[in-house]
């Protein structure tokens, strides 16, 4: 139990990260609860306080929570939130000083509208604050939607005076870029501008770069400064460190620049949710390396310390250490995407007993291999027994165990067999005997019978592979075709290969024994003696061999 404290601390570890991370998740960790309306969102007056307010102060993250962005894509909301922001203070600023009394403050007030004329004074749309539905006034979805039309109505109106004006770069940065491009690149292709088709290229080159950078440090330090070779785990896992680094940098590079293009929905949704996806998988690859890193590193520990490398306790914490990262990962994307999980866990809460029913054979499964983490009864390439199924240990799962029968055939154990059923593990024998008779013929003399005794004895004493404790080989029964000396001596043999070796090589010895004292093995024979008239007992068949009589 002492070696598997480092381990089991660092699982035990990554379960508790895994529920805070999880505890984190909208929804999940707590019942379904009606939603709080905050405070800053409580009525139209104070929806427009801490919009203007947090414009103001440069607290644009406070501003956008008064935008309703149900209907920007939950990738783009992190930069479409903050342009939108500035493109609505724009606009506001440009028509009216707001004077926040005239906004009613009352929870169930009816929605307030600011109306945006042009420079000419013609109707160019609306601004509105209305009551969503969890309670909270936000600026409406269709107003965001129609910022774009309200802009170019607005544009070349002064702003009023006393209030500032944002720059273009803060809510058009793909305008602002168009307007330092040279005229040959506005023309189209695909539908893109070619000046947006030229940065996309820059960045997804720079990105490139970038991860390809870390990637060779990556090896640079595994073979230049740690001494590596390409065929260690420990140059592998750094290697696959710097790659998974590499992914993130290229993906974090990509989503933070593409959004400023103002390329087209399916195009930047899809560019958002395929850097989404290299930022998540590449911190998942980069936890698993750091992960499978500490088990190697404890690995070459216990080996060092034990002088036999670990085959049970680092695949099953392996697999156990990734499924951990993988849900966690899962989660924070389900997060990030807005998914309600509230419901999901509503129905645990009220079919937990259904649940825990079907999951009765999971949850014993999992059960069992943490008896095989704990109680170690057997390790990787040991031949086990287990009910009728017997072979070599090929795999362990967290749900089940691979085994390799005799006959080149994998048997899928189901973990919760190791607690249910009784567990014979050949592969933890200390000695492996060795019992076998043999047979020389009854005419063989006494003499030479316990000089070949004795000579098997001094050799069993004189082999490096036999313990010496117990060796026996002695004249032991009267068989019916032979007389029987039993041999009984154990093999100090770890491995079954090497029970094979060790016993061909003392037969075989035995056999050369026998050939220089001049003892022969006996085989079932029969002779057969006739009464002729006389009452003379005759041999028949006529031998001379030594052979076994039977009358």
């Amino acid at each position: 139990m002492r070696r598997l404290t480092f381990p089991l601390a660092m699982t035990c570890l990554g379960v508790m990260l895994g529920a805070v991370a999880v505890a984190q998740v909208p929804g999940l960790g707590a019942p379904p609860k009606a939603p709080d309306v905050p405070a800053t969102l409580a009525n139209p007056r104070a929806t427009m306080r801490t919009f203007l307010e947090g414009m103001n102060d440069a607290d644009v993250q406070s501003a956008v929570t008064a935008l309703d962005l149900k209907d920007v894509a939950v990738i783009e909301r992190a930069e479409r939130g903050p342009q939108m922001a500035f493109r609505l203070w724009a606009v506001l600023n440009r028509q009216k000083f707001i004077q926040l009394e005239e906004v009613p403050d009352s929870p169930g007030s009816t929605p307030f509208a600011v109306q945006i004329t042009d420079l000419q004074g013609g109707q160019v749309g609306t601004v509105r604050i209305d009551k969503g539905a969890d309670g909270a006034y936000r600026f409406t979805a269709g107003t965001l939607s129609n910022l774009g039309r309200l802009w170019e109505g607005v544009r070349d109106k002064p702003v009023v005076p006393g209030l500032l004006d944002p720059s273009l770069r803060q809510f058009d940065p793909a305008e602002w870029f168009a307007s330092k491009m040279p005229p040959a690149t506005q023309e189209l292709t695909l539908g893109v501008a070619q000046w947006k088709w030229l940065l996309l290229a820059i960045i997804l080159f720079l990105g490139a770069v970038a991860g390809g950078t870390v990637r060779l440090v990556a090896q640079f330090l595994a073979g230049r400064i740690f001494k590596l070779k390409r065929k260690d785990t420990a140059y592998r896992e750094i290697e696959r460190g710097g790659a998974a680094v590499s992914l993130i940098i290229w993906s974090w590079l990509v989503a933070r620049t593409y959004t400023f293009l103002g390329l087209p929905g399916l195009l930047s949704g899809t560019i958002g949710f395929v850097a989404l996806v290299g930022e998540v998988w590449g911190c998942v690859r980069l936890a698993m390396a750091v992960w499978d890193s500490c088990l190697q590193i404890y690995a070459r520990r216990e080996e060092h310390r034990t002088g036999k490398p670990d085959g049970l306790v680092i695949p099953v914490l392996t697999r156990l250490g990734n499924a951990t990262i993988l849900i966690v990962a899962a989660l924070s994307v389900m997060s990030f995407f807005g998914v309600n999980v509230t419901g999901f866990v509503a129905t645990l809460g009220l079919g937990g007993l259904v649940l825990a029913l079907a999951a009765k054979d999971s949850v014993e499964n999992l059960f069992g291999s943490v008896v095989v983490l704990v109680e170690k009864p057997f390790k990787l390439g040991d031949w086990i027994k287990i009910g009728d199924v017997s072979g070599e240990v090929e795999d362990i799962r967290l749900r089940s165990t691979r085994i390799r029968t005799f006959e080149d055939s994998v048997i899928v154990m189901p973990n919760s067999a190791l607690v249910s059923k009784s567990l014979e593990n050949f592969g933890m024998r200390r000695y492996r005997r060795l019992k076998t008779t043999i047979g020389v013929p009854y005419d063989t003399h006494p003499a030479k019978i316990d000089e070949f005794t004795h000579r098997i004895r001094e050799m069993l004493y004189e082999h490096p592979h036999v313990w010496n404790d117990k060796r026996f080989v002695y004249l032991n029964d009267f068989g019916a075709s032979a007389l029987e000396i039993q041999l009984l001596c154990y093999l100090i043999a770890p491995t079954g290969q090497l029970e094979f070796e060790y016993r061909n090589d003392l037969l075989l010895k035995i056999v050369k024994i026998a050939d220089e004292i001049g003892v022969h093995f006996a085989f079932p024979t029969q002779t057969l003696y006739v009464k002729d008239e006389g009452g003379k007992d005759t041999l028949f068949p006529p031998s001379s061999d030594a052979a076994v009589t039977t009358e």
